[in-house]
């Protein structure tokens, strides 16, 4: 075996330079957004999602003998396609996130076929995709291995050399490494020869092997589960668990995995049972999708449409779409697999099919029915409910449920009709609660305010004070109700928020209080200044500095450095939503001895 040259590697590099540059550029784009370490979201996102979209616009536009100049221009075309929807103001929302992991799995997707649309070549597809799989399991593993290398021997600099090596650093190198090396080196194995995948070439044996050996027997365990599930739904006569569903994906994904891997010698002598086995795994995902159809009905029937439940009803709608089409067709055309996977992923993120408008539609329905049904609703106007406590536990409980989630996708101006006095200003959850008069049954107040302190941003940009103390700790997301298991002197402490208290407690050996109230003040001193001035009610207080509280316990001093605090006083309590920062313990020696 005769090793590449350093020419010959310059040269393949040089290549493939020339001829993916924009894609090159936008792995280049994310190792920099690792690096820059910046706050937003997009800016790692953008050149993501634009590796695999620019690499399949440029294999489209190069099968087509398009110009350079005209490849380049497509590409240029699908860059600012891409920094046009990134742009868009607002938060990267939970519906944003949605929508780009839809468009990133359509861009992969779309990379799978894109040289062979309007082409009749299913056996070039295959060796492209072959080469495409085998390629990209070995830039991972070849990126993987260099980077553990280089990881260790940063860390071995920073133990053996004392030099600080920052944790940001191995952050970096796996910037550099995946964005630019990975990509890089996946691309120059791209074939550039389209026409001769065409030949049939020599089928990978340990493709074989693992397919045989490891993937059809999963296949036929899922098999025997999933029919003797079936049975036992006949027997008792019951609607099926709603986590069925996952199984009988899993099932599907392992059965579709298999049939395209042995794809290619599905008819070759000694090899005829490959047909008949898919043949009948083919007849044997009938009875499976109705029943994934009846698990997904049962979770819709009783609580609506979400964008998950959205996406299981199009993977059961596909499923028996291709299902039949393997037992009808007599071609066998695998190109419609990724084909309309990928329209389906394009579907499912725009217009008023899409999975968002449809899950908001379904909650909005489920939420006017619920009020009608206890009288809230009267026509079109919500009044205040008169209900029991027990009823109105369970149904304050429900529409919190809905309320939330049309607030998280910008859904409650829906609602507006419902609110004829309302005025120009968006509708807020605490507002509907306080009209329909349930938010006291759930231990809010109908009149809960906001607070805020500080802003969600890196804690690295502040100073931790910690001269004086031994121990710190990262709290992180820690809100009403939860709790955090810390272990100081082998010994295990428990901090927790406590609403009544407006504090947090720490408590183990020793018992410290951190007293929350002096911040919420200031915050709502802050949000009440701003409504009488005519501003936002969510104004944030936010000095430019974390806020630090000290507390003492027997032989145990405590800082607690907060850095963002959110949450709402109702009913005398404090609840607390979200909040990040510091907890810093020593041992007071200045403390009296227990």
């Amino acid at each position: 075996m005769r090793f590449p040259s350093l020419d010959s590697l310059l040269s393949a590099a040089r290549a493939t330079l020339v001829r993916f540059p924009l894609v090159l550029l936008a792995g280049a784009l994310l190792a920099l957004s690792v690096i820059a370490d910046t706050d937003s979201e997009r800016n790692a996102l953008i050149p993501g999602l634009g590796i695999a979209f620019l690499f399949a616009i440029t294999l489209f536009t190069e099968r087509r003998g398009w110009s350079a100049v005209a490849r380049l221009g497509a590409q240029t075309g699908g860059i600012a396609l891409l920094l046009y929807y990134f742009s868009l103001p607002g938060d990267f929302s939970t519906t944003d996130q949605i929508r780009f992991a839809l468009f990133a799995i359509g861009a992969h997707l779309l990379v799978a076929f894109a040289p062979y649309t309007g082409r009749d070549e299913v056996e070039g597809f295959w060796r492209y995709n072959e080469i495409l799989f085998i390629r990209a399991l070995t830039a991972a593993l070849f990126t993987t291995v260099l980077f553990a290398g280089l990881a260790l021997a940063l860390a071995s600099i920073d133990r053996l050399f004392n030099v600080d090596v920052e944790p940001q650093a191995y952050a970096d190198l796996a910037g550099v490494l995946y964005g630019v090396f990975a990509t890089w080196f996946f691309l120059s194995g791209v074939p550039t020869d389209f026409e001769a995948l065409r030949e049939n070439g020599t089928y990978p044996r340990g493709l074989k092997i693992f397919t045989q050996y490891v993937l059809l027997p999963l296949v036929s365990i899922y098999l025997v589960i999933l029919y003797l599930y079936a049975a036992k739904i006949i027997i008792s006569w019951e609607l099926p668990n709603g986590w069925v569903s996952s199984l009988i994906i899993g099932f599907a994904v392992a059965g579709i995995l298999a049939s395209l891997l042995l794809w290619p010698i599905r008819d070759q002598e000694g090899n005829r049972w490959i047909r008949r086995f898919f043949g009948g795994f083919h007849w044997a995902m009938l009875p499976l999708v109705l029943l994934l159809v009846l698990a997904i009905w049962r979770r819709v029937a009783d609580y609506g449409i979400t964008e998950n439940r959205y996406f299981i009803i199009a993977l059961a709608v596909w499923l028996a779409g291709i299902t039949l089409y393997f037992i009808i067709s007599r071609r066998d055309n695998i190109k419609l697999i990724p084909i309309t996977l990928c329209v389906m992923a394009l579907v499912g993120s725009f217009g008023p099919w899409s999975a968002f408008e449809v899950s908001v539609d379904s909650q909005t329905t489920r939420l006017e029915e619920l009020l009608r049904d206890n009288k809230i609703l009267v026509g079109d106007t919500v009044v205040a409910a008169t209900l029991s406590d027990s009823v109105a536990k369970d149904v304050s409980a429900r529409v919190y449920s809905i309320l939330y989630f049309l607030d998280d996708r910008g859904g409650l101006d829906r609602l507006r009709p419902w609110f004829p006095g309302h005025g120009a200003g968006d509708l807020t959850m605490a507002e509907i609660q306080e009209a329909i008069g349930l938010g006291s049954a759930l231990g809010y107040a109908q009149t809960a305010e906001s607070f805020s302190f500080g802003e969600w941003e890196p804690m690295e940009r502040y100073p931790i004070p910690v001269r004086g103390f031994d121990f710190c700790y990262t709290i992180a997301g820690i809100e009403s109700g939860e709790r955090d298991t810390l272990t100081l002197d082998e010994a295990p402490y428990i901090l927790s928020y406590s609403d009544s208290l407006a504090s947090f407690i720490l408590e183990g050996r020793e018992r410290m209080s951190f007293d929350l109230r002096g911040i919420i003040a200031s915050a709502d001193s802050v949000r009440a200044a701003s409504v009488a001035s005519g501003g936002s009610a969510d104004a944030p207080f936010n000095p430019g500095a974390p806020a630090i509280i000290e507390a003492i316990g027997s032989g145990m001093r405590g800082r607690l450095v907060i850095h963002y605090l959110r949450g709402h006083s109702a009913a005398g309590r404090a609840v607390l939503s979200s909040m990040s920062g510091y907890l810093l313990l020593g041992r007071d020696s200045t403390a009296a001895p227990r």
